[in-house]
């Protein structure tokens, strides 16, 4: 029976071990995921900006100022 309890406590003692390994591996996958993530939104931004100021640049920028003037007149 004794030998019974030890090995019990030597299976309980091994997987707290093991589920700090599995926590500490799903944190770190999470905050990879999210730095992951924040990059591919960072360049989906810039890609956006960078069509952005291309179509302004393609029109004249009489109708722009043109344009702002009328927002700013309603």
């Amino acid at each position: 029976m004794a030998k019974r309890d030890g090995e019990a406590n030597t299976s309980d003692s091994r997987p707290s071990t093991d589920v700090k390994r599995v926590a500490i591996l799903v944190a770190v996958g999470i905050l990879f995921g999210i730095i992951l993530l924040g990059i591919i939104l960072l360049g989906i931004v810039v890609i956006l900006i960078f069509i952005v100021v291309r179509n302004c640049r393609g029109k004249s920028k009489t109708s722009l100022w043109a344009n702002q003037r009328w927002v700013l007149l309603r």
